[in-house]
Parts: C-alpha cells; structure tokens; sequence
C-alpha cells in the first residue's frame, strides 16, 4: 500500500547568497534514505517537477532537475514561484508542493534544502537551522494520481542540467548518461579529462572540432591540446594551440596561448626558426591599436618580449635588442609589472651593452613603470626614468619618442606635482612638432589637456582625439 503524503512548506528564510542581480530558486543537497544512504543511483527513485497554479498542476518543469528548483516561469501570474515535486521510491510516492520559492532577486538571495529524507511512511526536510530560523512545516495526508506518463519529448537541456548535478556529486556514472542522451560533448569532454581516461576525452571533443558547421571549432582545438600536452603529444599539442589563435573567422584571442606554443616548439621540438616565425606571424595578426584593451598596443608586447629571448638564445644582438624596446615601449605608462624577472632580465643585458640606444631607452621605461610594490613612493623613480631617457636620446634614439615618452613621465610626476602637468603639454608638442603624423602624440595631448582644469576647452580636446583617428589608419608602425 502506498503512502501518500503532502508536504507544504509553507515559508522559507532566505538561506544562501548569490550573485548580486541574480539568485533565486532552490537547490536540493541530495535524497537520502533513514540511514543515510544516497538514493540518488537507485534505479527506483523518480522525480517530476511541475508548476503548480492555485493547487494545481499546470505544466512539467524540464528546465529544473532534481536537484534545483528554477526561480521563474512564463506562467506565473505573480512573483511567487511554485513548484510541485512528485518523487516515487520504491513503494512510497511523495508530493512535496515548495510554495514561494524565492523569486530572481538583486541580492542574489537563494533558497537550500541540504537533504531529503526517506523514513517509513513519511519524508522529512533536513537543514543546518538557527534555532529562530526553524523551517515551519506541516504533514497533511492526501490522496494524489499516480505518475503521468513521461511526454515523448524532453529536452536535452534538462539532461544536461541534471548531468552537471550528478557530477557535482562525483555520480560520474549518471553524469555520463545523461550527457550521452542531451549530447553534450563537450561536457563528457571535462568529465573525462577529469577522471585521467585522456582517449575518451579527445574522441568527444574531437567530434566537435571535426563538425565544421561548429563555430568554435578552434577553441574546443585549444581544450584538446592541453590534453594532448599532459600525454606528452606535444606536436599534435602545438597544432592545436595555433588552431585556436590563428583562426581566421574570430579575432586574435590573445597571447596566451600562442606563447605557450612557441614556447613548447622552441624547446622541446627544437624548432627555433619555426617558433619565431611563428611569433612573428602573430604579431602580423595582432592589431597595433586595440581601444578596447585600454593602451596603445593590443597584448603585442608580451609576444615581443618573447620574441626577443628566443633571438638572444640564437645571438641574434640586434633583433632581440630592437624586439626588447618595442616590448617596454608598448607598455609606457601602463603601471608596474606583475613579473619583475621581466626588468631584471632587461638589466642583465644592459650590464654588457651598456651604450645601446634601444636597450638604454627600455631601461627608462621599465623604471618608470616597474616598483617592487605599488606602495612605493615614486618620484625617485621617474626623475631617474628622466636622465636615462636623455641618455637615450644622446645615444641617437629619435627625439620625438624621446618627447612622447618624457611627457609620459612628466604626467606620472603631475599627480604629486602639479605643475609638470604644463612640463607634459610642452614636451608632448615638441614630439608633434618633430613628428606630426605620429597618432599618439594627439592621443595622449588630449588625455592631458582634459586633466588641466580650465586652460583648454572641451572643442581643444576633441581636435587632439579627432586628429587621432585620421592619423592612426595611415601610421606605419615599425615592422617586426
């Protein structure tokens, strides 16, 4: 004989912080019998949810699981979030009606329940409560239908949802069931890089880069490779790296990857010339100008420095030298450097070259932006920056950069002393007046203008900007 029960909870108390914007809904630990077994393997545990309306249900919910109630439903009337859970095991059917779910709200409150328990002839909720925050519940005996019968068609999204919950738990078994009937390859792809079995992984995923009406083809490559790196495949790991950044229906996704790529040809296949064209190739494809990045130079810098310690192992002086410059040149101004090996590795050099323009002109960049905390005072560092700048500039370094960058300095000097706000307008026109097609002169005048106060109007300033624009399409930059 069946037992049918009712359970109404009839209020919740906000239990569990989301994200500020979001939250929402209720998620359920797990489902447990008296002793505490898990049941959610047991071939005979079933549950249903429904959106239920004045007591009534009035459609299955396929995009909740198991395991979370879902915050909002294009039925609902009014702000309270209903939800009927109908859970058969074994002899014993369940309805759980959770009634004002706590709606989608901008504090990210969410509502938890840790488990549900089975005992002999009735269900129970159990939580970690306060003593003030006691759940009020109520058992009210009931007479409900038997389960409806399962629709012909479920969406693989609810399949999905519930094979993330199965693997939350470590239920890797019905994880992959589950991912099997929504066909979601790419999460049996990180389900099987997880469990170490690496062929399992790469046949999924190789079924989505193999699908060439899949758009992010080069991306699930990027996944791919780090697996074929940790079997020791770095050939097939390096291909599938440059896949990634290389394709050419999406814009360059940036130099992490084609870094670790070069670096893994450099030395472990001992292709060195094939590692730097490579490189180069990268920064051909690298814009010069990236707005959206907030400098000057798009993540090209990085490459650059890269670049520059692959030709010094080579004894290419000169190269490395110039590649060297153009990386701390793109990083002016741009504040310190997260790895300080990259400056001491500068002054190693500097150490035996001691006269080299580029070198010497890096060096002055690399003290104006480089201090071992960011609580250092400094001052002392930029009017040092200074006389190594005008050594550069004695050594033939062009003038006009040599302006453009002592304005840098005299801005970074401005925000303790006002005054060399004036010095970096002046030195800013001589680079202008040196060099008048140079884009970012205008750039950084009109930044600096629009910090003086009053002395400029807003149409000054949008001359500087405008005239940054016409410029920046015709700029030749310096070629690699």
């Amino acid at each position: 004989m069946k037992n049918h029960l009712l359970l109404f909870i009839l209020s919740f108390n906000l239990s569990a912080f989301g994200q500020p914007g979001g939250g929402g809904g209720m998620g359920i630990g797990g489902y447990y019998d008296e002793t505490g077994r898990c049941l959610h393997c047991d071939k005979e545990l079933e549950v249903r949810i429904f959106n239920i309306l004045n007591e009534m249900a009035v459609s299955e919910n396929f995009e909740s699981t198991l395991f979370s109630l879902e915050n909002s439903h294009s039925y609902r009337p009014s702000a309270s979030s209903n939800q009927r859970l109908l859970i058969c095991w074994r002899k014993d059917t369940m309805v759980v009606d959770m009634l004002g779910i706590v709606d989608e709200n901008p504090m990210g409150y969410s509502e938890s329940v840790e488990r549900i328990i089975f005992k002999p002839g009735y269900y129970s909720c159990d939580r970690d409560f306060n003593s003030e925050d006691q759940r009020h519940l109520k058992w009210v005996s009931n007479n409900f239908p038997k389960f409806p019968p399962l629709p012909d068609s479920i969406p693989a999204s609810y399949y999905r949802e519930r094979g993330i919950g199965f693997e939350d738990r470590d239920l890797f078994d019905f994880a992959i069931q589950d991912y099997h009937q929504s066909k979601e390859y790419i999460h049996l792809f990180w389900l099987y890089d997880r469990l170490n079995q690496p062929d399992s992984a790469i046949k999924y995923i190789s079924n989505l880069i193999d699908d060439p009406t899949n758009p992010s083809r080069s991306i699930m490559a990027s996944f791919r490779g780090k697996v074929f790196e940790k079997q020791g495949r770095i050939k097939e790991a390096v291909n599938d790296y440059e896949t990634y950044c290389f394709d050419p229906y999406v814009r360059f996704q940036g130099d992490r990857e084609i870094l670790h790529a070069e670096t893994l040809r450099f030395y472990q296949l001992n292709d060195s010339l094939g590692a730097i064209k490579k490189l180069k190739q990268a920064l051909d494809i690298v814009p010069e100008y990236s707005p959206q990045r907030g400098n000057h130079y798009g993540t090209s810098k990085h490459i650059l420095y890269t670049l520059a310690k692959f030709e010094m192992q080579l004894g290419w002086k000169e190269e490395a030298f110039k590649h060297l410059r153009m990386h701390f040149e793109r990083n002016a101004g741009n504040g310190n450097y997260d790895d300080p090996s990259i400056p001491e590795y500068l002054d190693s050099l500097i150490r035996i070259y001691k006269n080299n323009p580029d070198l010497t002109f890096a060096k002055a960049i690399a003290r104006m932006n480089y201090r071992k905390t960011r609580y250092e005072n400094p001052l002392d560092d930029y009017f040092e920056a200074l006389k190594i700048l005008s050594k550069a500039k004695k050594l033939g370094f062009p003038a006009y950069k040599f302006y453009f960058i002592q304005a840098k300095l005299y801005r970074q000097i401005s925000y303790q002393k006002e005054v060399y706000m004036n010095k970096a307008i002046e030195s800013v026109n001589k680079s202008i007046s040196l060099e008048p097609d140079f884009p970012f002169s205008y750039l950084d005048r009109g930044e600096y203008m629009s910090h003086s106060g009053t002395r400029f109007t807003d149409e000054d300033i949008k001359k500087n900007w405008q005239k940054f624009t016409e410029l920046i399409p015709k700029w030749k930059f310096e070629t690699y």
